[in-house]
């Protein structure tokens, strides 16, 4: 285009209109790059603040579950509030924390409380122990009660309040009670500008779970206490009650001692006969040997015929035969004898508390040799059980002891003679032994009465009253029922009943 020629005006119109679009169009896709800018900040900012709120509610809740946990373990009430201070110190950021346990308002520990440090932990620091004490209130009230602070309290501190060169602008305590006479003061200090009053309040939340967990912990250490002190109780009950059976073991012992002797004494009195007897056989065979001795140094020998004369004339077949017979009886009496001992043995002996599968014919054998001189004469006792009865899972002992008392019992229900009889019943599931006899009998007042300790029909002298009592807290600790038939002037029957596989 030739420079000198003129642009028309509608072209320049229409480029002035074009221009101002342009820039109409970059000025409001600036604005609106500003408002979407902004927006973004403030997104920015609320992403910031929201992570900051879910952190802090993260911290917050990590703190009381923490500090919720150590009460549901197995710590020590101390090491709880040791641990306590720790985490209450780390989630408010704390420079140093106390705790301290009084009594009566005395230090307990001596004179020395452990502080915590954010760096170091705990350890002793007795100027930082002389400043938490200058502002915790440990005065004595009129009351005589010390001073108690159930909530937070917190005290700006001054600008001259310092130890060791370092300022701190607030104290934050608390003091819960714990058992009888003790407190514990529970104390931070900090060097923040301005409390969060949310963490505050989260305090004010780690402040109820620690007392319930205080008055929790303060109640099972109470029933652990009562469970130890009834234990020890049971524990000496049992002890009472062993102590019980054996001395009603003896008392039985003893009442039977005569008849004990005179059962010993029977065979010792034919064996010591016997044993004389023996000696005069024995004075006879060295005068026939020394009668045949002399004949062989006359004669220079002796013939069978002239042996058998002078044996027969000096009745020598008789007194072996005689001898053997007196050596068989006196191995007999013997042998009665140890039986007696042994079942004295095993009737005093006090023994443990095991349970073995046991024999009921041997229990109830050897009880009836421990008590035979009670059944002498005028009684005919009639045991019927029989060896192969299976076995019962019990105690020997123990169950040799109440068969013992109900057969004394069944002989002194009889005092003119009688029959007692002694049989059993094998069932399925169970196996029952009766013991019964022709005697007496009893009422139903007496019979509702035989149980009970110190009761007695029996003359003084007789018997302690505990037999039947001892006897039936035996069969009870050991799962065995016991039934009584009774009726005047016709006898009695007890009936043992025992589980069996």
């Amino acid at each position: 285009m030739d420079k000198n020629q003129l642009i028309p005006i509608a072209d320049i119109e229409r480029l002035k209109q074009q221009i101002d679009r342009e820039k109409n169009a970059r000025g409001l896709a600036e604005r609106q790059l500003e408002v979407y800018s902004r927006e973004i900040h403030l997104a920015n900012e609320c992403l910031k603040k929201s992570l900051n709120d879910t952190k802090k509610k993260q911290a917050e809740i990590e703190y009381l579950t923490e500090a919720s946990y150590d009460f549901s373990s197995k710590l020590s009430l101390i090491d709880i509030l040791q641990n306590t201070v720790s985490l209450t110190g780390k989630f408010f950021n704390a420079e140093y924390g106390i705790k301290a346990i009084f009594n009566k308002g005395i230090l307990k520990n001596g004179s020395k409380a452990l502080i915590w440090s954010s760096n170091d932990g705990w350890g002793e620091n007795p100027e930082l122990q002389s400043f938490f004490f200058k502002h915790l209130p440990l005065q004595r009230l009129p009351s005589d009660r010390y001073y108690a602070a159930p909530h937070w309290f917190i005290t700006p501190l001054n600008e001259e309040d310092a130890v060791d060169g370092q300022k701190f602008q607030w104290i934050i305590y608390i003091n819960l009670q714990l058992e009888s006479n003790n407190s514990v003061w529970i104390g931070f200090l900090s060097k923040i500008e301005s409390l969060d009053e949310e963490a505050l309040h989260i305090l004010e939340v780690a402040k109820g779970h620690l007392l319930s967990g205080i008055r929790q912990h303060l109640s099972d250490e109470t029933i652990v206490l009562r469970n130890t002190q009834l234990q020890q109780t049971v524990d000496h009950l049992q002890i009472t009650q062993k102590q019980l059976i054996q001395s009603e073991k003896m008392a039985s012992l003893g009442q039977l001692a005569a008849g004990v002797a005179h059962e010993i004494n029977n065979p010792i009195g034919y064996i010591r006969s016997n044993l004389q007897t023996l000696d005069d056989y024995i004075k006879e065979f060295k005068l026939t040997f020394k009668l045949l001795e002399e004949k062989i140094y006359l004669n220079g020998s002796l013939s069978k015929q002239e042996f058998n004369e002078t044996a027969k004339k000096e009745e020598m077949d008789f007194l072996l035969t005689d001898a053997e017979l007196i050596v068989k009886s006196n191995q007999d009496g013997i042998q009665r004898i140890k039986e007696i001992v042994v079942g004295l043995k095993s009737f005093s002996h006090a023994g443990d508390d095991n349970l073995k599968q046991i024999s009921i014919y041997e229990c109830v054998d050897n009880a009836l040799r421990v008590v035979a001189n009670e059944f002498k004469y005028q009684h005919q006792v009639i045991n019927e059980l029989e060896t192969t009865l299976p076995k019962v899972l019990n105690n020997y002992g123990k169950l040799q002891q109440v068969f013992v008392n109900l057969l004394i019992n069944s002989a002194h229900a009889m005092p003119e003679g009688g029959v007692m009889r002694i049989h059993s019943e094998l069932h399925k599931k169970y196996l029952l032994i009766h013991v019964e006899d022709n005697g007496i009998g009893m009422d139903e007042k007496t019979k509702s009465q035989i149980f009970n300790p110190f009761f007695t029909t029996k003359p003084v002298g007789k018997g302690t009253g505990l037999g039947l009592s001892v006897s039936y807290a035996i069969l009870e600790t050991q799962n065995i029922s016991i039934e009584v038939k009774s009726e005047l002037g016709k006898g009695t029957r007890f009936t043992l009943g025992f589980h069996i596989d």
